[in-house]
Order: C-alpha cells, then sequence, then structure tokens
C-alpha cells in the first residue's frame, strides 16, 4: 500500500526539463484520410542517461526509502530544487492516436535501457476524422545523486549519496505536443464558429475563388490535399471582418479530387473541389 501510495503522490508532480530524445520532436505530423491507409510515420529515439526531476519527488522518496528523515525533510525547501537521475531503463506509452492507428515499438515490452537506440511507427487505417494531439509518455528508473543534501540537517542519518528511487518516475522524458489531422472526405465542414467557406467554380478547371467570411480578421493559412493526403499547394493571406475573395490557382494539379483546408486564428475548415 506505501509503495502504491507513493506512485500515486509522484505522478502528481510536474518534473523539470529532459535531454532530447526523439526525433522528429514535438511538431506536426503527417496528415491521413479518414478509411485510407495511414503512411507509416517513424519517430526514432536513444535513451539519455541523465534527465532532471523536481526536489518534490526526491523529498516524498527520501521519506518513503528513510522515514526516520520525516521530521526533518520539511526544513530542506526541496520542492524548489531539482535533481539529476540516472537513467537505468525507460518504458513508452503513447496516448492521443486517433481510433485505427496504433503505436508500434521495434521492442516487446516498449521498454529501453539507458543509451539504447529505438523507434515507433505509427501506422493503419484511422476511423476517426479531426486534429488529434499525440504525447509520448515515458515511466523510468534509475537513482538520483543526493550528494548536495546529506550534510546539514541529513548529516545525523547517515545517508548514501545517491537515492535508487523506489518506484518508476513518470514524465520525466515525456514528449508532448505531436499533432495529427485527420480529414474525412465524406463529412467536409464548410463552417465553424468563426467562418465560412465557399469555392466557385465548383468543380473547377484550375482557376476558382475561394470566398471566405469570416467574423475575425487574421491570417487565413490555405492547404490544398489530394485524396490520399499529399500536400500539393499551400498559400497565405491576411483576410478582414466579412466577405473575402482569394483566387485559387490550380492549373498545375492533377484531374482528380482535392481538399482546401483553412485555418484562421486556430479554426479550421475544409471544402473538396474536384479538378476536371
Amino acid at each position: 500500500m506505501k509503495k502504491l501510495l507513493l506512485t500515486l503522490v509522484l505522478s502528481g508532480h510536474t518534473l523539470l526539463g529532459h535531454a532530447q530524445m526523439f526525433n522528429p520532436s514535438a511538431s506536426a505530423l503527417p496528415d491521413g484520410v479518414q478509411g485510407e491507409n495511414y503512411i507509416g510515420q517513424q519517430i526514432d529515439f536513444t535513451v539519455p542517461q541523465t534527465a532532471t526531476i523536481s526536489g518534490t519527488v526526491v523529498e516524498q522518496a527520501l521519506g518513503f526509502v528513510f522515514p526516520q528523515t520525516q521530521p526533518v525533510l520539511g526544513f530542506l525547501n526541496l520542492g524548489s530544487q531539482s535533481f539529476n537521475m540516472l537513467v537505468d531503463r525507460t518504458s513508452l506509452l503513447i496516448q492521443g492516436l486517433p481510433n485505427g492507428i496504433t503505436a508500434n515499438c521495434d521492442a516487446t515490452p516498449c521498454t529501453y535501457i539507458s543509451g539504447a537506440s529505438g523507434y515507433v511507427t505509427l501506422e493503419g487505417t484511422p476511423a476517426a476524422s479531426g486534429q488529434f494531439t499525440v504525447n509520448i509518455l515515458t515511466l523510468s528508473e534509475g537513482n538520483v545523486d543526493i550528494s548536495a543534501i546529506t550534510g546539514g540537517l541529513l548529516s545525523s542519518f547517515g545517508l548514501p549519496t545517491s537515492l535508487d528511487l523506489p518506484t518508476p518516475v513518470p514524465s520525466s522524458l515525456d514528449e508532448e505536443g505531436y499533432t495529427m489531422t485527420i480529414t474525412n472526405p465524406n463529412g467536409i465542414e464548410e463552417v465553424n464558429d468563426l467562418y465560412s467557406l465557399a469555392l466557385f467554380p465548383n468543380p473547377t478547371i484550375g482557376e476558382s475563388s475561394l470566398m471566405i467570411n469570416t467574423r475575425e480578421q487574421g491570417l487565413a493559412i490555405m492547404e490544398v490535399y489530394s485524396i490520399t493526403g499529399a500536400l500539393v499547394f499551400a498559400q497565405n493571406v491576411s483576410v478582414r471582418v466579412g466577405q473575402n475573395r482569394v483566387q485559387l490557382n490550380l492549373n498545375s494539379l492533377h484531374q482528380g479530387m482535392y481538399l482546401i483546408k483553412v485555418n484562421i486564428n486556430g479554426q479550421q475548415a475544409l471544402i473538396r473541389t474536384e479538378k476536371l
């Protein structure tokens, strides 16, 4: 019960910075289309030898491993300090993927020792559309250098200079904030709370006007995707409140179906067109 309680306490604290582990780091992942095979995205990593953790975590671990120190721990102000953890091994958990896409590590289970390299592959057929935030969460084992605090109030307890953590530490090597957009060609939203889209003519032989009726001014980020999810055209334009006409030149595109995605002030809408 004490071990479980400590795990819950540690997981409630934010850990400090970490060494760069993942490549690419948190960024936009390739977009996909609902119901179509997602071209596998590989995320490589090397487990660093050290990570930086909060002094609050160290305080909780000390109180558990050396309960005789609990009466004085509150006077050390450990919560405002940080400590280096020597990483023994870490396990990965990927959260936030759309239904139908899985994350597969090159090792089973997805656990790696310090200094080891590996990769995670995202693949499958997405069953839901929308914008998803994908986080790689970690659970790391290791020990902490506590030599800087073993003197003073703790000098009489005969503590070692390093502390083997009694439970794995969450979040010390996390990489959060990957994004993935999955479009649904059969259920395209042309309107949101901020603006609406219309395209004339549609279908198009190459030259069309994209009408954007917006309640806020801002920068319209426009991207055109093939039905397979490949980005084939991009253009940015400033829009004012009210009706805006943006000329699109799609002459260079091959015949077929395309998705036009617009993002204004964080709001996204899509409209489908066919190039004749």
